[in-house]
């Protein structure tokens, strides 16, 4: 099974994110990586322009389930790879992680799985109203995140039982 990481609270600042702030980042790590050079992101309205207009340097990887496919972005080496791990367990799960929306404290974040781990951020939240309350905001924020992290912990399951 996966080892978790941590919890982190990130501070992301300068032109690579959308808002500079601090997001809320938790991982769980696949055993082996997968090497399938995967890469599953919540897609976006961009993304769906960009494939309209054939914008996207990469081809996106079609499961055959029209709701997963139109929720997430998905591309790697080794399509016939990607398909088996993408089960319809692994769909189904990453689906309802997403219909629940669970977020760790208050705003939604995305979902990304990559050959690696399976991670969720969110954020941002405003550096000045969290500094007076860091000590127990992570407090709080390892309790809070335990459903997150146990949803993220059953989608890497049935990828490594996918995959073996």
């Amino acid at each position: 099974m996966g080892a978790v990481a941590p919890v982190l609270l990130e501070p992301f600042t300068g032109s690579n994110v959308a808002e500079p702030g601090v997001y809320v980042r938790a991982a769980v790590y696949f055993t082996e990586p997968l090497g399938l050079g995967l890469r599953v992101s919540q897609e976006a309205w961009t993304h769906r322009l960009a494939k309209l207009f054939g914008m996207l340097d990469h081809e996106d990887v079609a499961t055959g389930n029209g709701a997963f496919d139109r929720a997430f972005l998905v591309h790697g080496r080794d399509v016939d790879g990607i398909r088996a791990v993408l089960a319809d367990d692994v769909q189904q799960a990453l689906l309802e992680f997403l219909k629940r929306g669970q977020p760790i404290f208050s705003t939604f974040g995305t979902l990304e799985i990559s050959d690696r781990c399976i991670s969720y951020q969110e954020g941002p939240y405003k550096p000045d109203s969290i500094d007076p309350y860091l000590e127990k905001l992570h407090k709080q924020l390892a309790e809070q995140s335990e459903p997150t992290i146990e949803a993220l912990l059953d989608i890497v399951k049935r990828i490594e039982s996918a995959k073996a």
